[in-house]
């Protein structure tokens, strides 16, 4: 995963020439400026206390799920 750091204005008009309501891709805009301000920065316990197992890092995640995503696996399981 990598990031690019696309300025707001971009975003939005790139989100609208691809054929995003103006309005939905403004608010797309806003919610990743709340994110770049710290508003998902805390940590909270929310998957644990829904699936009674504590969470797990991505790359845990995508070593467990990588043959979902493997195009020469379909099919595949674990």
């Amino acid at each position: 995963v990598e990031f690019i750091d696309v300025p707001d204005e971009h975003a939005l008009q790139g989100m609208v020439q691809g054929g995003m309501p103006h309005a939905i891709a403004q608010q797309v805009v806003n919610v990743f400026a709340m994110l770049r301000q710290g508003m998902a920065e805390r940590v909270r316990d929310g998957v644990e206390s829904l699936t009674g197992r504590p969470p797990r890092d991505f790359a845990s995640f995508a070593r467990d799920h990588a043959f979902v995503f493997a195009p020469a696996a379909v099919g595949a399981g674990p």
